[in-house]
């Protein structure tokens, strides 16, 4: 049983509930780690590479940073709680992209881990992040997700954020 739930328009792998990897199933946006990116292959490989390195929690992918920003603000309604304890996104996501997000998040006072990556990080970005107190790292995104993974396994396995 997988350890993703998927949010996303497209015909491919859309669920309205997530699982972890104990089988149990999770109220929606109730995740421990969120990921964010347009490239349908590479939620795919992601996918793949989660089913034989699961990251030992709850899981939940947006196909862009739009539909993410509004769970967020549907969740901030409901119940904080339900926060998820980082947000993994691409910095070029379609619509709303990585720092458009850590602004939203910084201006709703939302205290949530961001980890950005990109295929081409710029050497701005890495001065920005400095002064970003939630964004926790920026990630070089390979054909090789191992190390999105290995940084996701880190954020599923904290306690309270």
């Amino acid at each position: 049983m997988s350890n993703f739930q998927e949010q996303s328009d497209s015909h491919y792998s859309n669920t309205n509930e997530s699982s972890s990897a104990n089988g149990k199933l999770h109220q929606e946006g109730e995740a421990d780690v969120w990921f964010i990116d347009n490239d349908l292959a590479y939620r795919f490989l992601l996918r793949c590479e989660l089913e034989l390195n699961p990251i030992g929690g709850k899981l939940r992918m947006f196909d862009d940073g739009d539909r993410a920003l509004m769970k967020l603000i549907e969740i901030c309604t409901k119940n904080k709680a339900m926060l998820p304890k980082a947000i993994f996104t691409n910095i070029d996501t379609n619509r709303v992209g990585g720092w458009e997000l850590v602004q939203t998040l910084k201006e709703f006072e939302l205290n949530v881990d961001v980890v950005l990556f990109s295929t081409h990080p710029r050497s701005s970005d890495n001065d920005r992040m400095l002064r970003e107190p939630l964004v926790r790292d920026i990630l070089v995104k390979h054909h090789d997700p191992g190390n999105i993974i290995e940084k996701m396994k880190h954020f599923a396995s904290k306690g309270d954020c």
